[in-house]
């Protein structure tokens, strides 16, 4: 199941765009921004990761993050992606947002919560997700945070062009 709610700047309501299980990314509808975010866990080493990766309406890579870190859970580690996607958001200071996630235990526990903080978007769709979950799997083997703004890394390049959507080279 779905959930994409949009964050209106003015009355920061929670609107319900979708209940339906998007198999592939699809970009935002203007003036929305889409924030993918993922965690990556290893249970036995519990070392872990987060992908954030930020597209406007058109496809077009905004920004991303990724952060190897130690976490006692999949569900912390995809928490802690969660947050990192929204400090992104703050740093760059963006607004009208959709956020999305593909775990659904994590959506689940947040309930209404969410809705009480603050306006977020979740899927549950593993293939919707595919860029942030590449970044997160490879910021678990590596040591430092990294962030990109308007270029991504190379090593993202090929999934953002996989999507169908415009990647900067």
């Amino acid at each position: 199941m779905e959930f994409q709610i949009a964050k209106r700047s003015a009355k920061k309501q929670v609107t319900f765009l979708s209940d339906t299980l998007n198999h592939s990314w699809c970009p935002p509808t203007e003036p929305l921004i889409k924030v993918n975010v993922d965690g990556a866990w290893d249970k036995n080493t519990t070392s872990s990761g987060s992908g954030v990766i930020i597209r406007d309406a058109r496809g077009k890579f905004i920004a991303g993050s990724s952060r190897s870190y130690i976490a006692g859970s999949i569900i912390e580690a995809e928490a802690i992606a969660l947050v990192d996607g929204l400090k992104l958001v703050k740093q760059l200071n963006l607004d009208n947002i959709v956020m999305e996630s593909d775990s659904h235990e994590l959506i689940s526990a947040l309930g209404n919560h969410i809705e009480k903080a603050m306006s977020l978007g979740i899927v549950t769709s593993r293939e919707a997700n595919r860029v942030a979950d590449v970044a997160a799997k490879l910021a678990k083997s590596r040591l430092c945070t990294e962030v990109w703004v308007n270029i991504p890394p190379t090593s993202l390049v090929s999934v953002l062009t996989n999507d169908g959507v415009p990647c900067p080279h």
